[in-house]
Formats: structure tokens, C-alpha cells, sequence
């Protein structure tokens, strides 16, 4: 009954979809299922006993991760490694992604004798947590350079806003400075003016009487008296 037990355990797993591998504390893989082969590309011959670091396992990831302390842990230390996902390979070199569940297997004295790990799997998955980070990475960029953007917009703006406000402050004192310029100018000119009429107002009369202003007479009081007594009286 344990034979025919055995043998139908061993069908099982030499025609489960999934990797299943077994390995001792060193690294060593000491089984791997026909879907295993079938998946790395390896005979039976070719990859029992050899270190599955170098052969299904590279040393280093294609991100640059060294996987060889993990991989050595969880040959020493199966239970705080239930679940692990890492790179590996196959014989054509090709690059995998693999979820891997870990069980230690424990002789009488509850010393770790082997490590089975069963594996699916997950490169298509991580392709496209790849593509996601790298267009979510293109996003915060495109997010970035237009709030640079729009930062120097509104800063252009900000000192374009603040330019014209001297300008017009600067219009408005130039408007009141010289509009008092202007105001005494205007007067002047009015003076000026006011003089001008009243010379020649006196110029007149003096043509009319057949003199000049200088003989005739003198506005000294600004009443208009004048100082030649035989002008403006009947002898």
C-alpha cells in the first residue's frame, strides 16, 4: 500500500504544471520533475547534483541584485523564506522570473535536510510591472518639466505684472512732477502775455499822438498819469 502510494505521489508531481525541485543545505539539486527539465531545458543527467547557483540560478540579476546570500539562506533558514520570487535562467540563457514556495524537509533531530520549492512562472507578470514603473517614471517626468514649465511661466508673468506696476508708478510721479512744471509755465506765459498787450496798447496811443512810449509818458503807478503836461490837456 505505501508502494502503490509512493508511486502515484511521484506521477503526481512528475505531471504537475508547476517546477518542482528539491535541493540539500549546500545548494545541490537532488530532483527535479519532468516540467522542471522541460522548463530549463536540461536533461536529468545534466542537472541533478549540480549547484543551482550558476546553472538555474544566476549570480548576478539583470536589475544587478546578488542573489547568492539569498538562495544560501534559504537553504539554512527554509521557514523565514515561505515565499520568494527571484531571476533565473535557462540553458539557452535566457532570463526567467520564478515565484518559488519553500518547505524544509527535517530529519529525526529537526535538522534541515533538504529544501523542496515549487515553482511558477511570473515573467510575464513582472514585464509588466516593468512597463508600468517605467511609464509611471515617464509620467512623473512629462508631471515635472510642465510644472517647471508653468513655475516659469508664472514667474515671467509675476515680474511682467510687477515691471508694469514701477512703470506706472513711475508714469504717475512724471505726471505730477512736471504737470506743476507745466502750470508755472502756463502762468508765465499769461504774464508774459498780459505785459505784451499792455506795451502795445501804450505804443498805440504814443503813434497816435506823434511820440513814443519813452517821451510821452511813464506808467509808474499803474494808473496811466502821464508826465508830459501838454498831453492828454487843451492849452
Amino acid at each position: 500500500m505505501l508502494n502503490k502510494s509512493n508511486d502515484k505521489y511521484r506521477k503526481l508531481v512528475e505531471l504537475a504544471n508547476s517546477i518542482i525541485l528539491r535541493m540539500d543545505t549546500c545548494g545541490k539539486i537532488t530532483y527535479l520533475n519532468r516540467y522542471g527539465l522541460n522548463f530549463f531545458g536540461y536533461k536529468k543527467n545534466d542537472i541533478i547534483g549540480k549547484n543551482l547557483i550558476g546553472i538555474i540560478a544566476p549570480v548576478i540579476e539583470s536589475s544587478g541584485r546578488d542573489i547568492t546570500n539569498l538562495i544560501e539562506s534559504i537553504q539554512k533558514y527554509p521557514k523565514k523564506y515561505p515565499v520568494n520570487e527571484n531571476e533565473n535562467i535557462r540553458k539557452n540563457g535566457s532570463r526567467v522570473w520564478v515565484l518559488w514556495t519553500n518547505k524544509g524537509i527535517y530529519d529525526a533531530h529537526g535538522r534541515v535536510t533538504e529544501i523542496l520549492s515549487i515553482g511558477s512562472e511570473i515573467t510575464a507578470k513582472k514585464e509588466y510591472e516593468k512597463a508600468l514603473l517605467t511609464s509611471r517614471e515617464e509620467l512623473e517626468r512629462k508631471v515635472h518639466e510642465r510644472t517647471l514649465d508653468l513655475k516659469k511661466a508664472y514667474d515671467d508673468l509675476l515680474y511682467e505684472i510687477t515691471e508694469r506696476k514701477v512703470g506706472e508708478e513711475a508714469l504717475r510721479e512724471s505726471e505730477i512732477k512736471y504737470g506743476k512744471y507745466g502750470d508755472t509755465i502756463l502762468n508765465s506765459r499769461l504774464i508774459l502775455n498780459h505785459s505784451s498787450v499792455k506795451s502795445s496798447i501804450l505804443n498805440g496811443f504814443c503813434d497816435m499822438r506823434g511820440g513814443n512810449i519813452g517821451s510821452s509818458f511813464k506808467v509808474g503807478d499803474g494808473a496811466g498819469h502821464f508826465d508830459n503836461p501838454g498831453v492828454g490837456t487843451d492849452a
